[in-house]
């Protein structure tokens, strides 16, 4: 990724170079971005894994306890979702 963001910034204009930045913005901002963008994508993959695991062990304790609550919430989760999305389109 750093790699594409460094040919991607050096694609410009040789005169963006001369009045817009120095070498040692782009490699600072290079970096900064690059460690932010590793740092999101490192907290939305654990948070995902931990509401999967969460969501997957509830339906199995729930079918293990009550199988038929558990089935007729499992039946109503496709709605939540579609509603859910909803709000972000």
């Amino acid at each position: 990724m750093r790699i594409k963001y460094l040919e991607a910034a050096l694609s410009q204009d040789i005169q963006f170079f001369d009045t817009e930045v120095r070498t040692s913005d782009v490699v600072y901002a290079i970096n900064t971005d690059a460690v932010m963008v590793q740092d999101a994508i490192s907290e939305k993959l654990g948070n995902f894994i931990h509401y999967m695991a969460t969501f997957v062990s509830g339906f199995v304790v729930g079918f293990t306890a009550v199988w038929q609550l558990a089935l007729v919430t499992l039946a109503v989760v496709p709605l939540i979702a579609i509603i859910g999305s909803w709000k972000y389109c």
